[in-house]
């Protein structure tokens, strides 16, 4: 009798740990699932916010770009307004009587 009994509960040994086993890994599956999706969802929010930045780095670039060819539009026009007085104080010396003479 000893060893129906002995069979029977190497059976059930056998038959619970290949229960607690399957139940470690289902476990451990839905574990593994849990922090794939986590990881997922963290990755979804750097991308949002990364796509974000990238849009607000664009449009100050934008801004940037705009600056400058004003600034250079202003120095143009600067250089434009220098060389013409240059121009007016040279014509103001051709029009002297005595140009021969001047005051130091």
């Amino acid at each position: 009798m000893k060893t129906k009994h002995s069979k029977w509960f190497s059976m059930l040994l056998i038959l619970v740990l290949g229960v607690g086993l399957a139940a470690t890994s289902i476990s451990q599956a839905a574990s593994i699932s849990a922090r794939v999706r986590i990881l997922e969802a963290k990755v979804y929010h750097n991308s949002k916010e990364i796509r974000k930045i990238k849009r607000s780095q664009q449009a100050q670039e934008v801004k940037l770009k705009r600056g400058l060819k004003d600034l250079e539009d202003f120095k143009e026009q600067v250089v434009q307004m220098i060389a013409e007085s240059q121009k007016k104080k040279k014509h103001k010396h051709d029009d002297w009587p005595y140009k021969e003479y001047a005051y130091p």
